[in-house]
């Protein structure tokens, strides 16, 4: 497990790293590096930007189309400005992009971008570094955005969840809580199952002896109201493709 001062400096080094790399993409624009629109500069364009997200890139993919150089590229990510929220704190929110070269190419709407209702606290940031041992926000991807893909394919609103809820893995377990006015979820902290205390592993013991039994991949649990779901992340509809359509994800 990392310092915590060494995982603070490199949550709040990805943030300063990527404003600058968006500046220098507003840069290249301006100098007409993209333009005109062709393979050579609409794929560099959207290398750029992925680059521009690598940091805190949860997810990317990009599908080739057949016969043809075009492709679809996806995005999800965490966004490189904090906002203060009303009661939680400072927060960055997971958005979602979706780029199509053949729309863009032809002037048609090659470019769909979306904004979740689900936040990310400055410190899950740095404790999910700290506590995992992780080196930059793109490791955080496989810890969190199988958790969120399962959230947005339950498409059940944020009400839903408690204010306390917590989402038990194996080895470590994700707490979060619903915002008022079903405004959405915020990631809060992630404790370390190995660290638990008395108290904590009375609290989450049998949600862990479930995972290990190899019955779910995750357990959630109400604090509030003592209930409990096991999760298996298996068949879900990427995000993608229920964008839009879910309470979770909608058009930017």
């Amino acid at each position: 497990m990392k310092h915590e001062s060494i995982a603070k400096a490199e949550v709040k080094g990805a943030f300063r790293q990527v404003k600058a790399n968006f500046e220098q993409l507003k840069l290249n624009k301006k100098r007409g590096l993209y333009t005109p629109f062709s393979k050579k500069n609409i794929t560099r364009f959207i290398n750029d930007i992925s680059r521009l997200h690598q940091g805190f890139l949860l997810y990317n993919r990009r599908t080739m189309r057949k016969n043809s150089w075009h492709f679809y590229e996806e995005m999800a990510a965490v966004e490189y400005e904090l906002i203060e929220m009303d009661g939680i704190g400072p927060v960055s929110r997971l958005f979602i992009d979706g780029w199509d070269t053949r729309r863009l190419i032809k002037g048609g709407v090659g470019h769909l971008s979306y904004k979740s209702k689900f936040y990310f606290h400055e410190h899950f940031l740095i404790r999910m570094v700290q506590r995992l041992g992780l080196h930059g926000f793109t490791e955080i991807g496989p810890k969190i955005y199988p958790l969120i893909t399962w959230i947005v394919n339950r498409n059940r609103p944020s009400k839903w969840y408690a204010c306390d809820s917590h989402f038990v893995f194996k080895e470590y377990v994700i707490v979060a809580a619903s915002l008022h006015e079903n405004k959405g979820l915020v990631f809060k902290t992630v404790l370390l199952t190995e660290f638990f205390n008395e108290r904590q592993k009375a609290f989450y013991q049998v949600a862990v002896d479930c995972i290990l039994r190899g019955k779910c991949d995750a357990v959630y649990l109400d604090a509030e109201k003592c209930i409990s779901k096991e999760i298996k992340f298996s068949d879900e509809l990427e995000i993608f493709e229920l964008a839009g359509s879910t309470f979770w994800i909608n058009p930017a």
